[in-house]
């Protein structure tokens, strides 16, 4: 969490998703969720797969956005034109790392998501 001008701390959310390329109804209803929320209670994250029409459109309303590419080790499956994962249980504790890991050096040292 971080603070804001009144000393209160921001709760940070974190959204996901793995398909980058695609923006329809879940989609949409994810960054408007995103956009709307409380600015000076909350902080809005993105993160997706790879770069694509959703992290253009979290970027253009200025929502930090990191893109997290899957391990070619995760067996990934293409449906529908979009990529759905498919986590064995340790893939899915190593994911839960690396998100973790990298939200901790996010939060810890500065950085700016691009």
């Amino acid at each position: 969490m971080t603070s804001n001008a009144v000393g209160n701390l921001k709760i940070k959310i974190v959204f996901v998703d793995v398909r980058y390329n695609a923006f329809y109804g879940a989609q949409q209803s994810m960054h408007t969720l995103a956009t709307h929320l409380d600015k000076s209670r909350f902080e809005p994250i993105f993160v997706t797969t790879e770069e694509g029409e959703l992290s253009e459109q979290f970027r253009a309303s200025e929502i930090p956005t990191q893109i997290l590419p899957i391990s070619p080790l995760v067996n990934v499956v293409n449906v529908f034109g979009h990529k759905i994962v498919q986590y064995s249980l340790i893939k899915k504790i190593q994911v839960t790392f690396e998100l973790m890991s990298l939200f901790h050096n996010f939060s810890h040292q500065g950085h700016k998501m691009q």
